[in-house]
């Protein structure tokens, strides 16, 4: 009984050693070569080329943008995802997104409102996932305000064409959300830029 325990526990030691080589050749039999997640765009500062799977963590140079959302995160956001059925967009055109009666003070309750842009992204005529600001007002519990968008306000969309180096206005069709701030998210199916 005891010659068959040696060969048994030789056998055993190199079958997990096979199978770990397996796991960490960063390749499966069966399946083939792992994804590689990161950053798949070229044009983001932290593009890695290895990557071929997209995560979502593309990082961009802000500077020289249209827009720019100069805003205090407050914990309160809307989605709004474009959709790629947009038409009209050519890469590289902003969107920027606003409440043009937001709350634009902050640290007091002074109540003051006016145009504020809440949200942007680039177009890359890729689906886009934008988190848009909202804002907070617990002034009646002896609290602060922060700016962003006000609940119920509808939503304000324009566009820099970035060839042309014009913003314009965008009746936006909307497949989910009623095109006003409030909803959990909403959904832009199409645009119609209105250009004078």
């Amino acid at each position: 009984m005891n010659k068959f325990r040696i060969p048994l526990l030789v056998l055993s030691t190199l079958l997990i050693t096979l199978n770990c080589n397996v796991c960490s050749s960063g390749t499966d039999k069966i399946n083939g070569p792992e994804d590689v997640y990161g950053c798949t765009d070229t044009q983001a500062e932290n593009y890695n080329p290895q990557a071929t799977v997209d995560d979502g963590s593309c990082t961009y140079d802000n500077t020289g943008l249209h827009f720019q959302v100069d805003l205090p995160s407050t914990g309160v956001n809307q989605l709004i995802v474009v959709r790629n059925t947009v038409t009209g967009l050519e890469t590289g055109d902003e969107i920027g997104f606003y409440d043009a009666a937001g709350i634009t003070n902050s640290q007091d309750c002074s109540s003051q409102l006016g145009s504020l842009l809440v949200g942007t992204a680039v177009w890359d005529g890729n689906q886009l996932s934008v988190s848009a600001i909202g804002s907070i007002d617990n002034c009646a519990l002896g609290g602060i305000q922060l700016p962003g968008w006000v609940d119920n306000n509808p939503i304000v969309i324009r566009v820099w064409d970035a060839s042309e180096q014009m913003e314009y206005a965008v009746e936006a069709v909307y497949e989910v959300g009623s095109g006003f701030w409030g909803d959990l998210f909403t959904v832009v199916s199409g645009m119609n830029i209105v250009r004078p």
